[in-house]
């Protein structure tokens, strides 16, 4: 860290202290893979998939050619019936399986409506911070910084103090300073 400011040169600066914040940042959040299941739906067949490929064909060639649009628009109208049968099967199979009924038919429901069970997207943008609750984006950053700031503080002092002398540490609004540090044998 004290190469950050050993350089004349602004860009040979800004290159050191990039890539300290980069290796300090990578060590603390190391990537995380993670599958992401698409939504199953049973009830699509292979003369579905089929189908819908030649509908999309049909379309294309129903804009170039005028007699084909009444084609086009039977062809979807049968799809679509296809496709509600198909989706009554599986679902009516899906519920006669079931052990708990009621469940799985709100299943079904929330999942042909869009809605789902994720407890993420009610994410809000406002703070309780003592009895004020905060909304301004960046009051709740300064909260979380001086929050996270203290933590690494006492968890510096408390892990490191046989190893690492701390010679200061500078907390401000936004950012955490580290001065010189030296390791103690």
């Amino acid at each position: 860290m004290g190469t950050t400011f050993s350089s004349e040169d602004i860009n040979t600066m800004f290159n050191a202290f990039l890539d300290t914040f980069l290796k300090i940042f990578y060590s603390s959040f190391p990537k995380k893979v993670i599958q992401l299941t698409p939504k199953r739906k049973d009830w699509i067949t292979l003369g579905i998939k089929t189908s819908r490929k030649h509908k999309r064909e049909l379309n294309v060639a129903s804009k170039t050619n005028p007699k084909l649009s009444d084609h086009y628009k039977k062809y979807c109208e049968m799809l679509s019936s296809v496709i509600n049968e198909a989706k009554k099967l599986t679902y009516n199979n899906k519920i006669r399986k079931s052990l708990i009924l009621n469940k799985t038919t709100w299943d079904i429901v929330n999942m042909e409506t869009g809605k789902t069970n994720n407890k993420m997207n009610n994410i809000t943008d406002k703070l309780q911070f003592g009895d004020e609750l905060v909304d301004d984006y960046t009051k709740i950053a300064e909260i979380f910084n001086l929050h996270l700031t203290s933590i690494a503080k006492v968890n510096i002092v408390n892990t490191n103090k046989h190893l690492v002398q701390i010679i200061g540490i500078h907390l401000h609004l936004f950012t955490i300073y580290f001065s010189h540090l030296t390791v103690c044998f």
